[in-house]
């Protein structure tokens, strides 16, 4: 199966398992809205706690002055799980694992972590959720390249890695960077559960980087798109009401 087609079919394959799922256990949405007596509860940051998973593509444009990676754009396809906690106003993901690979041709390997804020911002002037729910990304985030191939000479390598496969370790490279994006949930949830379809798209911008092996000195990551699919699930106190 070529590359280019896992993703599509792993994203059609996953959301129709949790599809199934939330009709199984009796999941609904439900039109809420918020006491007028004000609750603590309501706007307690651990009212959600639970935990996401997320398939994605980004889009890295390299530039260096190794001359295969120099204006060099390539299209990385992986997945990360988070962490989540907070109320209906602003929620925190702290993105615990993320692993994205190359389905262009040269072979680079991509390991996230990072903290991320979800900013419902129509919620925070007092707009009623109807189900759809959008939000404003912020987050830092640390990445992790590793490439492989064989267009490095050998005395200028990285010395961080091991071999993958047939390929050599070239190199590695460590940034920093700042995300800024919009997001859109779908929420279902009962009583004491919540599950939260969601779609994202950010943009990245690298700010501090280190680099293993010679040849990757001034290597750095210009234009960063992402764009990922997935879910949020997990507990949640009962601040609604419910219209029956």
């Amino acid at each position: 199966m070529a590359k280019n087609t896992r993703f599509p079919i792993l994203c059609i394959i996953f959301f129709m398992g949790l599809n199934l799922l939330c009709c199984s256990q009796g999941y609904g949405q439900q039109d809420i809205y918020w006491e007028k007596k004000f609750n603590p509860a309501d706007r307690s940051f651990l009212k959600y706690r639970g935990i996401g998973v997320s398939f994605g593509v980004k889009s890295i444009t390299f530039d260096s002055k190794i001359d295969q990676l120099h204006s060099y754009q390539t299209m990385q396809e992986g997945g990360k799980g988070s962490l989540v906690i907070g109320n209906d106003f602003d929620q925190i993901s702290f993105n615990v694992a993320g692993w994205y690979y190359s389905s262009s041709q040269k072979t680079i390997d991509l390991f996230e972590f990072g903290i991320t804020n979800h900013l419902y911002f129509l919620r925070a002037f007092g707009i009623k959720p109807q189900g759809i729910a959008p939000y404003v990304i912020s987050g830092v985030r640390r990445q992790r390249y590793k490439f492989y191939g064989a267009y490095v000479d050998e005395d200028d390598r990285g010395d961080k890695g091991q071999q993958r496969g047939p390929e050599s370790y070239l190199g590695g490279m460590q940034s920093t960077s700042l995300s800024l994006g919009l997001g859109v949930e779908y929420q279902l949830q009962s009583e004491l559960e919540f599950i939260h379809f969601f779609a994202e798209a950010a943009g990245d911008l690298s700010f501090m980087s280190s680099v293993d092996g010679k040849a990757f000195i001034g290597t750095k990551t210009g234009h960063l798109y992402s764009f990922n699919l997935g879910v949020r699930f997990g507990l949640k106190k009962t601040n609604f009401r419910y219209l029956r």
